[in-house]
């Protein structure tokens, strides 16, 4: 959390990082139960529900400059934006799995 602010993490930051872990932690098993669940459907809607959590973060993280300078903004921006990407990538990946593209 060092990275996010100058001074000593205080009580709630570290509750909200907990919080996040744990958010991130129940997304994550969710994706893999539902991968070997074996339907694309099942594992497309969490990969979707992951994206849409990663983009609250990028969104709350953008917001909360005033909370944490634009230093931290910024960092914290540049955590997410990986993560965004590697979501779209993997719905893409789904996508192309459902629908194979027609051949010429």
């Amino acid at each position: 959390m060092r990275r996010f602010v100058d001074d000593e993490a205080s009580g709630p930051l570290i509750l909200g990082m907990r919080t996040v872990g744990i958010r991130d932690l129940a997304l994550g098993l969710g994706t893999l139960a539902a991968d070997r669940s074996g339907t694309t459907a099942e594992l497309e809607r969490w990969v979707r529900v992951g994206l849409i959590s990663d983009a609250l973060d990028l969104a709350s993280g953008l917001a909360g400059s005033r909370l944490i300078g634009s230093r931290g903004a910024a960092i914290a921006t540049m955590t997410v934006l990986p993560v965004l990407a590697l979501d779209g990538l993997g719905l893409r990946r789904l996508a192309a799995t459902v629908d194979p593209p027609a051949a010429d």
